[in-house]
């Protein structure tokens, strides 16, 4: 279990303030649908040594154009732009047995063998790929329409799943019907280039839970809090934000 301090943070822009207002154009961009730009503002906060292990997570939280953090050391503001609430210790012990409600966003993916690699694909691809298999076809569109489940129906189903079995391993418990899975997202991370050396770019798969857990051990959850669940968390996912339900 993880013994060290570590700290919870609200980052976001001084709207008031001069400096805020000249980076306002350029930080909204930054902040649009951009999850690598995310994970290089972020970096800003918690200046490192090239090649050091990030020791934070973070959530971009839309509507309030606002960063939540958990790190092993406090942030510091770049520039007098940005407003740092916090940093508050962050020290979870919560009981097995206490309801929460939360918020998380996940890059949840199934880790199997192709081609005697092991390889991952997001949930929903992952269902898909089962269902056209189970119909020998290499298209999605040539799933007969009757099996050819939409998208968001997918994400519920297997998201939920996913969850299900990281709350196995870390601790925690979902109430039944009481979870609720919305906005899978494709974000574009960087430029890269695939193995034949074709330009291309690097994705991500989001979902979105929100609902009610119960903690079922106490050791595990605190690890999940301060650790994050899920792929991705270089990226602003698996931040597990909780609140007394």
């Amino acid at each position: 279990m993880d013994t060290q301090p570590h700290f919870f943070s609200r980052i976001a822009l001084r709207r008031e303030q001069a400096a805020a207002r000249l980076a306002i154009g350029s930080v909204h961009r930054l902040l649009r649908d951009d999850a690598y730009a995310h994970h290089q503002l972020l970096w800003q906060f918690f200046p490192a040594e090239r090649g050091s292990p990030r020791d934070f997570l973070f959530r971009y939280v839309e509507s309030e154009r606002s960063f939540y953090t958990v790190s092993a050391r406090p942030p510091i503001a770049p520039d007098s732009a940005w407003e740092l609430r916090g940093p508050k210790p962050y020290d979870p012990q919560i009981e097995t047995g206490t309801v929460l409600h939360f918020d998380l966003r996940a890059n949840p993916v199934v880790t199997h063998a192709r081609d005697d690699k092991r390889k991952r694909d997001d949930v929903v691809m992952h269902a898909k790929k089962q269902i056209m298999q189970a119909h020998g076809v290499n298209r999605w569109a040539d799933v007969p329409a009757v099996e050819a489940a939409p998208l968001y129906q997918l994400a519920q189903e297997h998201g939920l799943q996913w969850l299900q079995s990281v709350g196995q391993r870390q601790g925690f418990s979902l109430l039944p019907g009481r979870v609720e899975v919305g906005s899978y997202l494709r974000h574009r991370l960087s430029p890269g280039r695939s193995q034949s050396g074709k330009a291309g770019s690097i994705a991500l798969t989001t979902l979105d839970f929100s609902g009610q857990l119960t903690v079922t051990d106490t050791p595990l959850f605190r690890d999940a809090l301060l650790k994050g669940v899920g792929h991705g968390k270089g990226f602003g996912c698996g931040l597990l934000l909780v609140k007394r339900a």
